[in-house]
């Protein structure tokens, strides 16, 4: 995801010699609202490769030289240390932007944000507090209920069309069901839950 905010694009990653010169997220099969489709964007894609091939190479070393200087800003960032006074911070917001009647976070569309319910999770782990991981509880079991989840087929929509998780948006990613199934698994082992009690054991 930083990949694509350094280059600002929406889709898929291109490549130029096994480098990349456009990245982005996502692309409708057609286009529509604005939205260029897949196939409209590999037209142009081709094109811009065939036509403007110096300045492609170009961007695409400007681009990986960014990336490159990103990576070791991580790096060094991440031998700091947080104080744990800051997760804690950190996780008391978190759950106060909670939906407290259907779980999860925001409105519609509402998206799972697995990697939320996974820190209030450690958050629990970490301090004991146990209104973290009642929360995550609450989410994963308003989401099993709720047409997010393929009660047929299996995994999870990529977000909900409605605040209640009922209406799904028809199209499965398989990022966001590891997500939320590496979500729902460590909730399991952490919790130790009576599966056959709750709706989230259908979904193991």
């Amino acid at each position: 995801m930083h990949t694509i905010q350094l280059i600002g694009t929406h889709g898929e990653m291109k490549h130029s010699r096994g480098q990349a010169f456009y990245v982005g997220t996502y692309f409708p099969a057609s286009s529509r609202q604005g939205m260029p489709g897949f196939a409209t964007i590999l037209l142009k894609l081709a094109d811009a490769y065939k036509t403007k091939k110096d300045q492609v190479l170009s961007s695409t070393e400007e681009f990986m030289q960014a990336l490159k200087e990103t990576s070791m800003d991580i790096t060094a960032q991440e031998a700091e240390r947080l104080e744990k006074s800051m997760l804690e911070e950190a996780a008391v917001t978190l759950l106060h932007l909670g939906d407290p009647i259907h779980g999860g976070f925001g409105q519609a569309p509402k998206f799972p944000n697995a990697s939320n319910l996974l820190f209030l999770l450690r958050a629990h782990e970490l301090s004991g507090i146990s209104k973290y991981k009642n929360f995550v509880i609450f989410t994963a079991d308003k989401m099993a209920a709720g047409g997010i989840y393929d009660h047929i087929g299996g995994g999870f929509a990529r977000y909900s069309t409605d605040q209640r998780w009922l209406t799904p948006h028809f199209e499965k990613g398989k990022s966001v069901i590891l997500l939320i199934l590496t979500s729902l698994s460590h909730s399991a082992c952490i919790l130790e839950y009576p599966k056959e009690e709750t709706s989230r054991g259908k979904i193991f």
